[in-house]
């Protein structure tokens, strides 16, 4: 079940109910790998609160003294993890090596079930962006009949256990829509979006978008929606605000690896920070102590930094959509890096109707004044087009003292 609470533009809290293990969203799953824990889920929990995790379960499935192991006792009690566990199918070593898997879906699919995962996934077809749009169509066919396979051992097996529905095709927008189109006549309990790491590894934000947003709009609003992959503060709000809901990834790790930390505006190299404060959960760490630090040990404390800031970032993003100022932390978002302004001048320009569709009409803040993507706003437009239907255009100066969202700018005549 999948409960929506509150909503700011297409941005919502939700609640999902998982085996009777109860998920606030937006939120964002810590991607574990099972052969080298970086941070303890234990710790994962209940320092960081995190109720949700994910993992590979190919990766467990490959390895027989895991694989015998995990399916004698389980996956929540080898990982010590008592909230909710989600597992990979191997789909994105499939991407990511760019070779096929000795394993086929059936056999995946129930792996995961008999190791006791809350949530599954298929293995799909993740196409790449190199590939023709003839490869393309038929990857999508295939995953198609993955998912409708799936379910079917899903509903025979473990029908409390709830199954990821991929949205594939590639590059190419109208399978895309396709896929989000049939996907959304299964009976599958999260919408995902799959195959866009490449363009976020690359900064190719407003591509990122593109691909996202067109499934996204058809999709029903009652089941949330998993963009795989996507870890990373500058993006998260605006994604929320198109109304994504979960989010996973390995960045907190695979950055720190790299020592690259990320903060709440952007994303550093530790010898490029001369003096600057590190937060972990627990402590602070000054550049000169981290720099002095052996790999390992390195290593662990940029990961920790890196999954605080991420989970710092959705509370963030829990409060704007509570106190309904998530447009006011997009724009922000936006003025911070160039790819991601490309990113929201787009989505708000091209996607007015929609969005305005779901955002309340009536909000408990007013609008801070961010640069030209003022008056491409939601509630601007909207306020101007009631206005105008309204309103005797003589009127109108006398109005704005009063009228929302124009009374919070009163004190700045010129706008």
């Amino acid at each position: 079940m999948f409960e929506i609470k509150q909503r700011d533009i297409a941005g919502r809290i939700g609640i999902l109910n998982i085996k009777g293990k109860r998920l606030e969203t937006p939120t964002i799953l810590p991607v574990i790998n099972p052969n080298k824990l970086t941070i303890d889920p234990k710790d994962i929990k209940d320092r960081y609160r995190i109720n949700a995790i994910i993992t590979n379960a190919y990766i467990i499935y490959s390895k027989p003294e895991i694989r015998e192991r995990i399916l004698e006792i389980g996956i929540h009690k080898y990982l010590d993890f008592n909230g909710i566990i989600e597992t990979d199918s191997g789909s994105y070593q499939m991407l990511h090596y760019k070779k096929d898997l000795d394993i086929d879906n059936k056999t995946i699919v129930e792996f995961q079930i008999e190791i006791g995962s809350d949530i599954i996934n298929v293995l799909d077809i993740p196409t790449d962006i190199d590939k023709t749009y003839e490869e393309a169509k038929e990857e999508l066919k295939i995953t198609l009949e993955r998912i409708r396979e799936s379910i079917e051992i899903r509903n025979r097996i473990s029908k409390d256990t709830w199954i990821n529905g991929a949205i594939q095709g590639g590059t190419f927008i109208d399978l895309r829509r396709e896929s989000a189109i049939e996907v959304s006549k299964l009976p599958v309990d999260i919408y995902a979006i799959g195959t866009i790491v490449p363009y976020l590894i690359k900064y190719r934000f407003l591509d990122l978008f593109k691909t996202i947003i067109e499934p996204r709009i058809l999709l029903p609003l009652n089941k949330p929606v998993h963009l795989f992959g996507v870890g990373h503060t500058l993006i998260l709000p605006l994604s929320v605000s198109i109304g994504s809901d979960i989010f996973d990834s390995a960045s907190y790790v695979l950055f720190a690896e790299d020592d690259r930390i990320i903060t709440n505006y952007g994303t550093f190299k530790l010898d490029e920070l001369e003096d600057f404060y590190i937060e972990t959960k627990n402590k602070s760490y000054h550049t000169s102590e981290i720099k002095e630090m052996e790999k390992k040990e390195r290593v662990k404390i940029l990961s920790e930094a890196n999954l605080y800031y991420l989970v710092k970032e959705i509370s963030i993003i829990k409060d704007a959509i509570k106190n309904q100022y998530l447009m006011d932390l997009v724009c922000y978002k936006a003025h911070m890096h160039r790819s991601v302004y490309e990113a929201t001048r787009y989505i708000l320009e091209n996607y007015y109707n929609w969005l305005k569709s779901l955002d309340p009409i009536r909000k408990r803040s007013g609008i801070t004044y961010y640069g030209d993507l003022l008056e491409i706003r939601v509630e601007v437009r909207r306020a101007l087009e009631r206005l105008k239907e309204r309103v005797d255009i003589r009127d109108m100066e006398y109005l704005y003292d009063y009228v929302f969202p124009f009374n919070s700018l009163k004190n700045d005549r010129k706008i």
